[in-house]
């Protein structure tokens, strides 16, 4: 078989998803030749991050005639630095500060609520973001893309692709967010309700992936990692273990499952940075304030399941299977 990775859309859809405008919008300019700077703060650096700049980037560059200009600040997992960027790109040197993931969107918020600036936030990839305090009622000039964790579409995926899983070992940073220790606690839930052995491990960074996974994995046949920076930065480490030791890695983002994780459930991230991006285009171009602009998720989810190390990882499909899938897929792409 040719294919090296097979990826099919699952029909499940988020309520109020925003959908991107297609119109190419921009071309009366009274404000043409005014620059524009965004600042993008990320936590860390791996592919889904990646993407999601990219996706803003893009779409931004392509659907506007405005003279555009962007400064990336990359935190590279450190709070400290994360913090620091956040007070920088609050001072007002910026149109507008896009930030990914939890962890710098909070920061930002705060930076700008310290300063009284009035720079516009557009985030994305953030779980529940009211619960961490991202108001709109509490500041007015922020808006974004939200994001979504799916643990029972996990759990239908696994059963059907490893009906015999037993022991499942659920891997995360609970210093990322207090979401990520609400999100292993409903997977641990969900899987256990499947049947499943289910145990958790805290990973507080790279290093610790490779100290503490061996001795963590007796008996596992299952290892799930969260949508978690700190885990999928490291991913290429999990990938080796579970590899070596016949161990099938279950991954919340797609391009864990492109790198190597034998099935992965998530969303196209670069759908984040390309929604959020038509966001951006309002609250810069069109003078929306943000706060009118709903937060809004991500509609599709898809399974992907990665037969170049299927095997390796312990999980046997038959051919009738892959074929079917293969019938029925959305998607194909080469390995890394």
């Amino acid at each position: 078989m040719n294919t090296k990775m097979i990826v099919f859309m699952v029909l499940f859809c988020l309520p109020s998803c925003f959908l991107a405008e297609k119109k190419k919008i921009g071309q009366n300019t009274a404000d043409k030749e005014k620059k524009y700077c965004v600042a993008i703060l990320t936590p860390t650096t791996h592919p889904s991050l990646e993407k999601i700049e990219k996706g803003l980037k893009e779409t931004l560059q392509q659907n506007s005639n405005k003279n555009i200009t962007f400064k990336t600040y990359n935190a590279n997992g450190s709070k400290t630095l994360m913090l620091s960027q956040a007070k920088d790109t609050s001072m007002g040197k910026f149109d507008l500060i896009f930030t990914i993931a939890a962890g710098p969107t909070i920061m930002a918020k705060e930076a700008l609520l310290k300063t009284q600036t009035k720079t516009p936030i557009v985030f994305a990839a953030v779980s529940n973001p009211e619960e961490y305090g991202i108001k709109q009622s509490e500041i007015n000039q922020i808006t974004g893309i939200t994001d979504q964790y799916n643990p029972e579409l996990q759990a239908q995926a696994l059963k059907l692709f490893k009906p015999n899983a037993k022991n499942m070992l659920i891997i995360y940073d609970p210093s990322q967010t207090p979401q990520l220790e609400k999100d292993s606690n409903t997977a641990k839930k969900e899987f256990e309700k499947n049947g499943m052995s289910v145990i958790k491990a805290e990973i507080f960074n790279i290093g610790d992936l490779a100290r503490k996974v061996p001795s963590s994995i007796k008996n596992i046949d299952t290892i799930l990692v969260l949508i978690d920076n700190t885990i999928v930065s490291g991913a290429n480490i999990l990938i080796k273990e579970c590899n070596r030791n016949s161990i099938t890695l279950l991954a919340s983002d797609l391009d864990t499952g492109t790198r190597g994780a034998a099935i992965a459930v998530g969303v196209d991230e670069k759908m984040y940075g390309i929604n959020a991006a038509q966001m951006a285009y309002k609250v810069l171009f069109k003078k929306i304030p943000a706060n009118t602009i709903a937060y809004s998720p991500l509609c599709s989810q898809k399974i992907q399941v990665n037969t170049k190390t299927m095997k390796s990882q312990g999980l046997q499909i038959d051919k009738k299977t892959l074929l079917l899938l293969e019938k029925g897929q959305t998607q194909q792409g080469n390995l890394l």
